[in-house]
């Protein structure tokens, strides 16, 4: 199976959140011609959709639109933008106009008020400095690229932390759902302690055994729903909306995801060596030392000769009788600056920009290791995720057969109490342990796409019916 094969078979979609035009492969080229396209902005939105049930991809748009972080990213990729702006100008020439208007006082002996109005143009442009200009555009660019790459990380986290607050609250209400059914079972079996008590059947021992487990299955309940309410903050607050915010989502079981085999067949190399090319964190440290490499160049030409064209044109106009026809001016030079000393500046800024070379060129490699230890710890959790889902089916099974033997044996007179609450006890535990297994699988599935660099995202579910 091919990688981008078995990435659809995982996930069901692929939601590239590439809103950005940068692409983390193309960091690995020597240079870049152009000014990276800055993309678009996510517009923001004032409301949810308030006709229909919120399904995951709903939630995750407006978090895009709405998160302070995206905003934050997309300025900063502006004013890098701007910044590659700012160098790009500083190759081209330069022209200036000025117009002063000149009042002289000629004296006690002359008081006559002499008035002069001189215009000048002038140009001023740098026609060779050793590639200082060229470096610092180069390192703009790179800049400017980095901080792109970053905005499109910062969008993919904002996306896998609304999907992990997303299915946290599924998988909350749903285990207090289990757990709801639990405290009603051992409120029957406390029932029918205590009818059997008042009939002479049962002692206190045992009613006092049930009366504890159902205290124990209340207090699991009250927790699984405190925590069901926390859940519901989390998503709020992961959107972007108030923390009080009810949010009433389309039924989602937990339980569409693909199976063990289709997982397995994702060979975990070729994840590893899509994670070096398509993680934006990573290739942002790549042109992060593109830029330091670039900005070595720049200060070695500061120590270099450079060399200026001015041309000036300037008349001047007064009201003095010898110059009131005007008189005109030009002049064209060509300016050759050569450094001689300056304490050293030059190679401390040289030595500065090559061991900030060095520091981020470690960064990258350490990220690099990184990105492969994430990788391979998600590929684990979600390739163990489907033997983890069957082997708690199993153990319902066998939980679920066993409480129902224990209440038929109870009800006939020949089982004890004890045995009853430990079958309803097991059934209990293995019903959370089930809920517990599929919101696993969901969140190793979204962190091996988070990992990797994509939102790896399941099938939507069809089902209309809110999650009570």
């Amino acid at each position: 199976m091919s990688r981008s094969n078995g990435l659809k078979v995982l996930a069901g979609l692929v939601c590239s959140l590439a809103v950005v035009t940068v692409n983390a492969a193309s960091i690995s080229a020597a240079a870049v011609s152009e000014a990276p396209a800055i993309g678009m902005p996510w517009a923001i939105s004032a409301a949810l959709p308030n006709n229909r049930l919120l399904t995951l991809a709903d939630l995750s748009d407006f978090a895009l639109r709405n998160n302070p972080s995206t905003r934050a990213a997309w300025a900063g990729a502006l004013v890098d933008r701007a910044g590659l702006e700012a160098a790009l100008a500083l190759t081209q020439p330069s022209l200036a106009f000025s117009l002063p208007l000149t009042l002289e006082h000629g004296g006690s002996a002359a008081p006559a008020v002499s008035r002069a109005v001189a215009s000048s143009l002038s140009l001023s442009w740098v026609l060779f400095d050793f590639g200082a200009r060229a470096a610092g555009v180069d390192g703009a660019r790179w800049q400017a690229a980095a901080s792109q790459l970053g905005y499109n990380r910062t969008l993919q986290t904002v996306v896998v932390a609304v999907e992990q607050a997303y299915y946290g609250l599924l998988g909350a209400r749903q285990l207090q759902g289990v757990l709801q059914l639990g405290l009603e079972a051992a409120q029957a079996s406390l029932d029918v302690a205590r009818a059997y008590r008042l009939a002479g059947l049962a002692t206190a021992g045992d009613t006092a055994q049930a009366e504890a487990a159902w205290a124990d299955a209340q207090l699991q309940f009250l927790r699984a729903r405190a925590a069901a309410r926390s859940a519901e903050g989390s998503l709020a607050y992961a959107v972007g909306l108030p923390v009080n915010s009810v949010l009433a989502l389309a039924a989602d079981d937990l339980s569409d995801l693909p199976g063990s085999a289709a997982l397995a067949a994702l060979p975990i190399d070729d994840l590893l060596a899509t994670a070096r090319t398509s993680r934006a964190d990573l290739a942002a440290l790549s042109a992060l030392l593109q830029q330091s490499e670039a900005q070595v160049i720049a200060a070695q030409a500061q120590g270099r000769p450079s060399l200026g064209l001015s041309a000036q044109a300037a008349r001047r106009w007064s009201n003095d009788a010898g110059n009131a026809a005007g008189a005109g001016t030009q002049g064209l030079a060509l300016t050759l600056s050569i450094p001689l000393f300056d304490g050293g500046l030059v190679r401390a800024q040289v030595q500065a920009a090559r061991a900030r070379t060095q520091q981020l060129a470690a960064q990258r490699d350490q990220q690099r290791q990184t990105v492969e230890l994430e990788v391979w710890q998600s590929f684990q959790l979600a390739d163990n995720a489907q033997a983890v889902i069957a082997a708690a089916q199993a153990l319902l099974r066998s939980a679920s057969v066993a409480d129902n033997a224990a209440r038929e044996r109870y009800s006939a007179g020949v089982g004890s109490l004890l045995e009853l609450l430990l079958a309803q006890s097991s059934a209990a535990q293995a019903r959370v342990s089930l809920v517990q297994a599929r919101y696993d699988a969901r969140l190793a599935v979204a962190q091996l796409g988070y990992a990797v660099g994509y939102a790896l995202r399941s099938a939507p579910s069809n089902s209309s019916q809110p999650i009570p």
